[in-house]
């Protein structure tokens, strides 16, 4: 049996079409399997503040001025803030307790004042706890620490420091990718109002499956490693103060 060339040309071509058609489909397919998730995280030492501090600082004789635990005082308070909109109530409380048992561990503090036992403070203080809620809103809004309300909230609690963690985004229904949430962590020095320490962590993924509160959990833990290892005062410090101690015996 004879067949045309114009036949064989058909044949080839429409298989050449179908070939590139099933190409393109299991190329969209695998984009658009392929969810975008990314992570952000940042921190800053405040120079200006660190400056101030290290200038007005009595440093204890084992510790040098130029060590940053200097910025710290030795209590501290702790604070958590709740910006986003349908936070699970569950991760709002794991994020205060993670707050809380983290800087416990740390041990840059003698004493660490939780969020709870501060809530209960507070309300024995009604003018105080206006001014400390109207303190974190615009702390936690637009990065403004009020002296006269940070000075007055650590006379009032008895501490030299104030730690404010806060969530300020959260995915929701009628929100359009990219989905984020983020977590803050702020360091400040209560009588001076100056914020020392800054630290971001956020997550944003096209897929709002991507952010489930144990990533959170875990933004904040990430964030705490980064204060930690911020503060934590270098080995070399300490292996030079005790050859110096031993080398006075």
């Amino acid at each position: 049996m004879l067949v045309s060339r114009t036949f064989i040309k058909d044949i080839w071509t429409h298989s050449k079409n179908v070939a590139c058609f099933s190409a393109l489909v299991l190329l969209f397919s695998l984009l658009s399997s392929c969810q975008t998730t990314s992570y952000s995280l940042s921190e800053t030492l405040v120079s200006r503040s660190a400056k101030t501090l290290r200038e007005n600082a009595s440093p204890a004789e084992n510790i040098h001025r130029d060590e940053t635990i200097i910025l710290l005082g030795n209590s501290a308070a702790v604070f958590f803030v709740d910006l986003a909109e349908n936070t699970p109530d569950q991760l709002s409380h794991d994020l205060s307790d993670i707050l809380n048992r983290r800087l416990e561990q740390m041990m840059f503090f003698n004493s660490v004042q939780k969020t709870d036992d501060l809530d209960l403070l507070f309300k024995k203080n009604r003018s105080l706890n206006q001014l400390k809620d109207l303190y974190l809103d615009s702390l936690s809004r637009v990065s403004v620490s009020n002296k006269d309300i940070s000075n007055r909230m650590g006379k009032y609690l008895k501490v030299a420091n104030l730690v404010v963690l806060q969530i300020d985004r959260w995915p929701c229904q009628e929100c359009k990718a990219p989905y984020q949430s983020r977590i803050k962590l702020r360091v400040i020095d209560a009588p001076s109002g100056l914020i020392i320490w800054t630290g971001i962590n956020e997550i944003a993924s096209d897929n709002a499956a991507d952010i489930t509160p144990p990533n959170v959990l875990a933004l904040s833990e990430e964030i705490l490693d980064s204060f930690q290892h911020r503060f934590k005062r270098k080995w070399h410090r300490i292996r030079y103060q005790n050859l110096s101690l031993l080398a006075k015996n």
